[in-house]
């Protein structure tokens, strides 16, 4: 096998490191984890606040029908007592 003249050199000075396979570590093989702001998703809580679910919306309008029954009837309640 001819060898160039300059790792024959290098052998000489003692400064060619043979090549040698190092097995991977856990750490190489493991996919590299992004810090971009673009490959994150918000989580769930946060979408569901921004865009309410029909179900939600419903929910919401009951109980706001609910509470305004309610204050009506405390109102009439009130009427009559200070009638009497």
């Amino acid at each position: 096998m001819a060898t160039s003249p300059i790792s024959e050199y290098l052998e000489e000075r003692s400064l060619l490191v043979p090549e040698v396979e190092y097995e991977k570590t856990d750490k190489e093989e493991r996919p590299t984890k992004s810090n971009s702001v673009v490959n994150k998703r918000p989580s769930r809580k946060r979408r569901q606040i921004r865009t309410p679910s029909s179900e939600a919306s419903l929910k919401f309008a009951q109980l706001a029908e609910l509470k305004l029954q309610h204050l009506e009837q405390q109102k009439q309640l009130l009427a009559k007592e200070a009638d009497t």
